[in-house]
């Protein structure tokens, strides 16, 4: 578990909430010394003895709250949950990736024509108009590697953020076949 930003939920909010009473204290004293019947001098210690206990109140909570480094207490920490996200990855690490593990999903997203004419071995045609009804149904396992890949990367990348959004954690974008300089395969005889 990481925590967010690497600061410290707890000790921020209370910094702030805490902050902001203090602030609505002084505002309720300022309000009291000017609509009583004090005298000037009296009304002008009021509000400064106020307007010092909200500074200092303040110093004190940040100083409580930042250790010296300037950094955030740990012992403050609330940890929360990694949020996924796309990966770019080039061709290169592609292919090493897919080599290295044969549980990696290679999800082309073009279109059957674009499939047929050229793509690379062992990857899943899901064109990128079906990917929302399909990956439930067909990518049941939301941790599994997928590396995606379209013609150019414009697809690619629309897709891999979508996958994330879905709930899939391990999802990496190779972008376009076009900079795929390894062999593929074709169904139509032209590849």
């Amino acid at each position: 578990m990481e925590t967010v930003g690497g600061k410290y939920i707890a000790s921020v909010t209370g910094s702030v909430i805490l902050f902001i009473l203090c602030g609505q204290v002084c505002w309720l004293v300022v309000l009291v010394c000017y609509t009583s019947d004090m005298s000037n001098s009296k009304r002008n210690i009021g509000i400064a003895i106020a307007v010092i206990a909200v500074g200092l109140v303040g110093v004190l909570t940040w100083r409580a709250s930042v250790n010296n480094d300037g950094d955030y207490n740990g012992d403050q920490d609330i940890p929360v949950a990694e949020v996924a996200s796309v990966r770019r990855i080039d061709a290169d690490e592609g292919r090493r990736m897919i080599n290295d593990d044969q549980s990696v999903i290679l999800l082309d997203v073009r279109n059957w024509d674009e499939y047929a004419a050229r793509h690379i071995g062992g990857a899943v045609l899901m064109p990128a108009d079906e990917v929302a009804e399909r990956a439930d149904e067909e990518l049941p396992n939301k941790d599994a590697v997928i590396i995606v890949y379209c013609a150019t990367g414009n697809r690619s990348a629309y897709i891999a953020e979508m996958l994330v959004e879905m709930g899939y954690t391990n999802v990496f974008d190779m972008g376009g076949i076009n900079a795929w300089p390894f062999d593929t395969i074709s169904l139509d005889g032209r590849g």
